[in-house]
C-alpha cells in the first residue's frame, strides 16, 4: 500500500496528464490564427490574423454576421496561456518517469482478509438472504456482485459497518480500505429508482458532504444503470487501472 505522498504524487501526475490531454483536444478544435482588435474612434474592430506563406493576413470581421467565429477567436486568446502550461508540462513529465515506474513496480495490494464480518445493521436482517463467495449475507443480488468483485480484487471489505457521522449512524453498503492511500472509502448501490428512494438518498448525500466525504474521493457510488461496469468501476477505483491513461501517455510498461 502507498502512503498519502506516494498517492498524492501519483494524482499530481495523473491530473498532468489529463490537462495536457484535454488541452490538445480543445486546441485541436480552435480555428488556425488568432484575434487582432483595433479601437479606431473608440470602436472596437475585430481582424481575422492569419499566416499565408510565411506572411501575415488579415480578415476583416463584422461584429453582426461573424460574431460566432469573434468569440471563439477570443475564448483561443483566453486558453493560450493555459495551453502554453499544458505544454510546458507535457516537456516536463517525462522526468518524472523513472519516479512513477518504481512507485508502480512496488505497488502490493491487501492481502485479503479471510474472516467474514456481517452487518451491524440490526434492521430488516430479514433482507439479508443473498450469500457472497467470501460468506456473509446481504440484502441484494447487485450488493453480492459487488461483495463478489471486491473478493476477487484481493480486497478487504466491511458489509454495512457502522459510520458515525456528527449524531447519524450510516451504514455505507461497503467500507474499503483503499491499497492506493490506506484511507476508508464507503461504497454505496443505488438499486431503486422512486422518488422515496432518491429522496432519501439525497439527505444521506448531503450528510456524506457536511461530514468532508465526497464523491470520487472517499464516497464510490454505483447506480443500478451501472451495474455492467461494476468490475470497471472498481477497479479504477482501487487498482493500478486508475492510473492506466497516465502509464500508456508516459510509455511506461508494467
Amino acid at each position: 500500500m502507498w502512503d498519502k505522498d506516494t498517492y498524492n504524487f501519483m494524482e499530481f501526475v495523473r491530473g498532468k496528464c489529463e490537462m495536457i490531454l484535454e488541452a490538445e483536444k480543445i486546441w485541436s478544435e480552435m480555428p488556425e490564427g488568432s484575434l487582432v482588435v483595433r479601437k479606431p474612434r473608440k470602436k472596437e474592430q475585430y481582424y481575422w490574423q492569419t499566416q499565408i506563406n510565411g506572411k501575415s493576413k488579415q480578415k476583416y470581421l463584422n461584429t453582426e454576421k461573424d460574431s460566432q467565429i469573434i468569440d471563439i477567436l477570443k475564448k483561443k486568446k483566453t486558453y493560450s496561456d493555459h495551453f502554453k502550461e499544458a505544454m510546458y508540462w507535457k516537456k516536463m513529465l517525462p522526468n518524472f518517469s523513472k519516479a512513477v515506474t518504481h512507485i508502480v513496480q512496488n505497488f502490493r495490494p491487501y492481502q485479503f482478509d479471510s474472516y467474514v464480518y456481517y452487518s451491524e445493521k440490526n434492521s430488516y436482517m430479514d433482507e439479508l438472504q443473498e450469500k457472497t463467495i467470501h460468506g456473509e449475507f446481504v440484502r441484494s443480488r447487485a450488493e453480492a456482485l459487488v461483495a463478489d468483485k471486491l473478493f476477487f480484487l484481493g480486497l478487504s471489505y466491511r458489509y454495512e459497518k457502522r459510520l458515525y457521522i456528527g449524531d447519524k449512524i450510516f451504514y455505507p453498503d461497503f467500507t474499503v480500505i483503499s491499497p492506493l492511500n490506506g484511507e476508508e472509502v464507503y461504497i454505496e448501490y443505488l438499486g431503486l429508482n422512486t422518488k422515496e428512494y432518491l429522496n432519501s438518498w439525497n439527505k444521506k448525500l448531503t450528510l456524506y458532504h457536511q461530514s468532508g466525504i465526497f464523491e470520487n474521493e472517499r464516497l464510490l457510488v454505483i447506480t443500478e444503470i451501472q451495474r455492467k461496469d461494476i468490475d470497471s468501476i472498481l477497479k479504477k477505483a482501487f487498482s493500478l487501472e486508475r492510473y492506466s491513461f497516465m502509464l500508456k501517455f508516459l510509455k511506461i510498461t508494467v
